[in-house]
């Protein structure tokens, strides 16, 4: 259950822009790392291509235009490893886009 909150706060968290730097966001339960101006974003869906032996899938990832690249590998990470562990999972360092 703990898991499973964790990640809908994420989710809601995520839907909106996530300074990258400050960790201020435009959804957030923190008050103080909440944005205080209103920033222009829209949602982007990426087509990713996951290739598991010699089969090739696609797998749609949202992901906004605001996102900085790290943030981006995270979010598709987030897509394709959603019901492995987290220590199974690459870093979002070791992938290039």
């Amino acid at each position: 259950p703990l898991y499973k909150l964790y990640r809908a706060i994420k989710y809601q968290v995520d839907k909106g822009p996530v300074d990258a730097v400050t960790g201020k966001a435009k959804r957030t339960l923190n008050d103080s790392h909440l944005f205080r101006e209103d920033i222009d974003y829209c949602s982007v869906t990426l087509t990713v291509l996951v290739k598991s032996g010699v089969e090739v899938q696609p797998c749609p990832v949202k992901v906004l235009d605001t996102d900085t690249i790290t943030q981006v590998k995270d979010k598709i990470l987030d897509q394709i490893y959603k019901g492995a562990p987290y220590s199974q999972r690459p870093a979002a360092d070791s992938l290039d886009l």
